[in-house]
């Protein structure tokens, strides 16, 4: 019972802190791969630079704003 209750009051709580934290993930990693776009040694292996592009690329639309202006930021670390 306490657990139907718990639920009841903090679902939606819960689910906007899970989206939030996915939210704050993604984003993360988009700065990490801008991050390695910027190193010699990914420039140095196209294979490497192609998949971590297409990563991107694959976020490019996701839902949060901050996750879509990581993104774009990244895939700009490519020519810096």
């Amino acid at each position: 019972r306490t657990e139907l209750i718990y639920h009841f009051y903090f679902a939606d709580t819960l689910k906007a802190g899970e989206a939030a934290r996915e939210d704050t993930i993604a984003r993360n990693i988009a700065v990490a791969l801008g991050n390695a776009l910027r190193t010699a040694d990914i420039k140095n292996h196209t294979g490497k630079t192609r998949q971590i592009v297409d990563a991107l690329q694959a976020r490019a639309n996701h839902p949060s704003a901050l996750v879509r202006e990581h993104v774009q930021w990244a895939l700009a670390q490519q020519n810096a």
